[in-house]
């Protein structure tokens, strides 16, 4: 994994930055809303997986990136409109919680750290653009990963538990897929460690890993 946000700033400037920042640990499946009138917020991660997804009105949903550790994500004035996502911890994970009065004078007052803002949220920028079309020019491991991800993603706020509820038949023909590429895929991610099978379910059991799969980061 590349270095994160704090990495791509020297020892001062990571010590400026993390003044009267706050240590926060989010439980799996915790939720911080973020629709219209939420306040800023601006936070870089410890440790953990931490997902950002937007709602329709029906309850429909789509992630916007998964923020690995080093990720940042900042929904405050200096970086344009506020998109209305919401943040959820699909493990366990840790956060650094930045004021962020304090990153708004940094970034406008500080070269350096500016840089480097912008080289951190360009990179998941480029995350964001590969999650839209991994769907359709990802290879098949990556667009089922993505898939199982999103499927118990969802299921993780509605019950607590990181599952995909879906049979071998329905993935294959939301990615696309024949039946028996996708069992072979599954059989390998069960064989790796990072699902376990049931009829009917997968339990993921390591999504850090599955969301570099879907990245282009990690293979089986």
């Amino acid at each position: 994994m590349p270095g994160g946000f704090l990495d791509l700033l020297d020892a001062s400037d990571r010590h400026e930055m993390l003044r009267g920042a706050r240590r926060v640990s989010y439980r799996a499946g915790f939720v911080a809303p973020g629709g219209e009138g939420a306040p800023p917020v601006a936070l870089v991660v410890e440790s953990g997986l931490v997902r950002i997804f937007v709602q329709s009105r029906d309850g429909r949903q789509a992630s916007v990136a998964y923020f690995h550790p080093g990720g940042l994500y900042a929904r405050v004035g200096i970086m344009g409109p506020p998109v209305t996502a919401d943040i959820q911890a699909i493990v366990d994970s840790s956060v650094l919680l930045i004021d962020t009065v304090h990153l708004t004078k940094l970034t406008t007052g500080s070269l350096a750290i500016a840089q480097a803002a912008i080289e951190a949220l360009g990179t998941e920028l480029s995350h964001l653009v590969r999650i839209i079309t991994v769907r359709s020019l990802g290879s098949m491991t990556e667009r089922l990963a993505f898939d199982i991800l999103e499927r118990a993603s969802d299921s993780q706020l509605r019950d607590g538990q990181l599952v995909c509820h879906a049979t071998h038949d329905q993935l294959a023909n939301s990615v696309g897929s024949a039946r028996e590429v996708v069992t072979r895929i599954i059989r390998d991610l069960r064989r790796s460690g990072v699902v376990d099978t049931l009829p009917g379910r997968i339990r993921v059991l390591d999504a850090p890993r599955l969301s570099l799969i879907v990245r282009g980061l990690a293979r089986l």
